[in-house]
């Protein structure tokens, strides 16, 4: 393992008792940050950035207001990234307004995974929320899965490069030997926006069978760092949706043999660097 604290960034802090959320727990675990730093074992992590879990309009500042609150008393937390409604365009500019009165907000998301080809990302009332980042300072997150590639790589072509972006979970590649060569090269039509970062997370999730291995995983790893190279890789362990099928040190000691020939300034800026940055942290 590294003998260096990383930078997480992107762990679900799952709680069931916050009044705003009824939806049933499907991890079988409460996300605290305490549960979480348990949960990581011999993986050392020195700061926390929680992602927004879908929460939706009516529920949105109540989430922001929690991390605040688990931030006082958890100081690894450090960060969030928010749920914003961006697909009402233009106007909201008024909910952003309401998000940048907290500071903990260090980004804004908003998945469309039920959206069948991506396209939603595209339309133009969400181009226009997007485009409103710029003014508040924060970059967007795209929470999207493999079958939506090609709306991303159109709303990727529409943004243009004034937003700083992330691709969450290197695009939900399908893990597939059959698909490998669609999504390599769709990967490699979104990595031409050199806004746009790609997060090394979740490594194992969308595998089909639970006793995946280093050989299943290595290609989409491999190919997205070639692809984007070292300064635009940052590291996530998708906590708790990755424990579905992994936890956190099956993850990192996979991604570390994976990247056995690495340089430690490579890995520093995969695991530390580059989140600090994007961050600014």
């Amino acid at each position: 393992m590294l003998d260096y604290g990383v930078i997480d960034t992107h762990v679900h802090l799952w709680d069931t008792v916050p009044p705003f959320d009824k939806r049933p727990n499907p991890f079988g675990v409460h996300g605290t940050p305490k549960e979480f730093l348990e949960a990581c074992g011999s993986v050392k992590v020195d700061k926390i950035v929680h992602m927004e879990f879908g929460r939706g309009v009516d529920t949105f500042m109540p989430e922001i207001e929690l991390m605040e609150k688990l931030a006082e008393e958890h100081p690894k937390l450090v960060a969030m990234v928010a749920w914003a409604p961006l697909s009402k365009g233009k106007n909201a500019a008024y909910d952003l307004d309401e998000i940048k009165k907290h500071p903990i907000v260090k980004g804004i998301r908003q998945a469309h995974f039920s959206d069948p080809d991506g396209m939603a990302y595209v339309k133009d009332d969400m181009i226009d929320g997007v485009r409103l980042l710029k003014q508040y300072g924060y970059g967007f997150v795209l929470g999207t899965s493999f079958n939506q590639n090609g709306g991303v790589i159109r709303f990727l072509d529409k943004i243009g490069e004034d937003i700083p972006l992330i691709l969450d979970h290197m695009g939900k590649p399908p893990v597939q030997q059959k698909l490998f060569d669609v999504w390599a090269k769709d990967i490699e039509k979104m990595a031409q926006n050199k806004q746009l970062t790609m997060k090394i997370s979740s490594i194992a999730t969308e595998a089909a069978d639970p006793n995946w291995t280093k050989e299943d995983i290595a290609p989409y790893i491999r190919h997205s760092i070639d692809v984007f190279g070292w300064d635009r890789v940052i590291y996530a362990s998708d906590w708790p949706v990755s424990t579905r099928n992994s936890n956190p040190e099956r993850q990192m000691a996979t991604l570390l043999d994976i990247l056995s020939d690495a340089t430690p300034e490579q890995l520093h800026k995969l695991f530390v660097d580059n989140a600090a940055k994007y961050y600014n942290l």
